[in-house]
């Protein structure tokens, strides 16, 4: 096991304000496309209920189970008293932890998917970061 944020600030010095993995994998994507190489990792950001829509229909979710979800949403966006669409699908630890608990609450499929995209992002930025430091070492710093 290896500890990649401890790994990251002892060995590189990076243009971020945090060596969070969420700063971090951006970054190394930016870095790479320089260079015309592949590597790091953007989030996928749902900004509005048209978007989560777009992101069930592309993980085959029939168009009844679409439109439960996205009035379940919006119902939970008027209990919170929230009018940015985007404040409900802001992808944090903090906000999957209330993603889960609308789950155990509510029992709405939704909820958990959203926690599944917020996973499988840390997973492919965490991968990216591996891969970087494989390159890294492999290249010696390609310059």
């Amino acid at each position: 096991m290896v500890d990649l944020y401890k790994l990251i600030r002892k060995t590189c010095f990076l243009p971020v304000s945090s060596y969070s993995i969420k700063e971090v994998a951006p970054c190394i994507r930016s870095l790479m496309e320089r260079k015309g190489l592949p590597g790091g990792h953007e989030w996928k950001k749902i900004k509005s209920l048209a978007e989560l829509e777009q992101e069930l229909a592309a993980s085959m979710w029939a168009g009844p189970a679409i439109r439960k979800s996205v009035d379940e949403v919006r119902k939970v966006m008027a209990d919170f008293e929230l009018s940015d669409e985007a404040a409900i699908f802001d992808a944090s630890a903090d906000m999957s932890a209330v993603w889960f608990n609308l789950y155990v609450e509510r029992k709405e499929p939704v909820w958990m998917k959203l926690i599944e995209i917020y996973n499988a992002d840390d997973l492919k930025a965490t991968r990216a970061l591996v891969d970087w430091f494989l390159f890294m070492e492999v290249n010696d710093g390609v310059k």
